[in-house]
């Protein structure tokens, strides 16, 4: 089943935007319906009255809900909208949605996350008070500070709002480049691998016979074998139910020997076996090149089987997209409980 990202969206506002603020729970959820499993993601929108327990802290109720959410750095994305209050002034800050923007600032400057993007709602409104007024002001104060660095968005109205934001998220998602995990880096490889039945367990049998299976019970010694179409130089990859990834060939079980066409039985020190520990399906990729591959990082003859990080795959694929005299094989078998 293919990984699905979860994808987080800080919503911030003050109290007179209410209906901004149910128009992006909205659109979400009509994104997440019919946008982003295409995307294979799913978007959550964290928001104060939804997402926050009580509490109590020394430094007031926004104290509170910092530990609880505020978090910056998980979040994707930051949602700031703002009419005409800017909000309830915290001991840090004019307002509980200045600090929380203020703190989204910081962790993008840290850590690269979360993107952040602020709307303006700008529309004729009777202000009777001399602390309307000073809301109000203070909301042009901010709004022109957030534009000395962010380009931002105005609005006439919640559904105007709701049209713009529907936009916005759409597009966002269409030019978003998702992050190259390990996982994902894996199906590229299996992608462009061709299935094949030629690579399986071989287990003994009662009679002490060797035979290929497609299940495996836990704890069971067993061989691996790969049927080469071809002579050449072998790389095997497993991907285990754990999800690491591991370079079993070239390694002390299978050194870099060019192997002649027909059946190989891994490991080569025929004394040794596989045994099967987790329950779960593993995942074979098999590559057979006619030149010898110097990766820096590929094990050698003597070397224990090789733990494949992101830099490895990276590596690895990049190399396979301009290489047109390699053949990749793809196989797998389950172990059993």
């Amino acid at each position: 089943m293919p990984q699905v990202e979860l994808l987080k969206i800080f919503l911030a506002s003050p109290s007179d935007v209410a209906k901004e603020r149910k128009y992006v729970v909205e659109v979400i959820n009509e994104i997440n319906r019919i946008i982003a499993p295409n995307k294979g993601v799913m978007i959550e929108v964290v928001r104060s009255e939804e997402n926050v327990f009580p509490g109590y802290n020394p430094e007031g109720g926004q104290a509170v809900l910092n530990a609880q959410i505020a978090n910056m750095e998980e979040y994707a994305l930051f949602v700031g909208i703002m009419w005409n209050r800017v909000g309830t002034p915290t001991p840090r800050a004019d307002s509980g949605t200045v600090e929380e923007f203020e703190r989204a600032v910081e962790a993008l400057e840290r850590k690269g996350q979360p993107q952040i993007w602020f709307y303006f709602r700008e529309a004729p409104t009777q202000l009777n008070t001399e602390g309307e007024l000073e809301q109000r002001r203070k909301v042009l104060e901010f709004k022109k500070k957030v534009q000395c660095n962010a380009l931002t968005r105005e609005y006439k109205n919640p559904s105007n709002f709701r049209d713009r934001f529907r936009n916005h998220i759409t597009l966002w998602l269409n030019e978003r480049q998702a992050p190259l995990t390990l996982e994902r880096l894996w199906q590229q490889l299996v992608d462009r691998a061709t299935k094949t039945d030629q690579m399986k367990p071989e287990i003994a049998n009662n009679l002490g016979m060797w035979n290929p299976v497609p299940l495996v019970p836990k704890g069971t010694p067993f061989y691996f074998v790969v049927n080469l179409p071809t002579s050449g130089y072998l790389i095997l990859l497993e991907k285990n139910p754990e999800g690491q990834v591991w370079c079993l060939s070239p390694s002390c079980l299978a050194p870099p020997l060019r192997l002649e066409a027909g059946q190989v039985k891994l490991p080569l020190a025929y004394q040794n076996t596989f045994t099967a520990d987790s329950v779960g399906r593993e995942q074979m990729v098999a590559i057979i090149s006619q030149d010898q591959l110097n990766f820096d990082w590929l094990p050698r003859g003597d070397d224990e089987p090789l733990e494949m990080k992101k830099k490895h795959l990276s590596e690895f694929l990049k190399y396979l997209k301009n290489s047109l005299s390699i053949q990749i094989l793809y196989g797998e078998y389950r172990v059993i409980a």
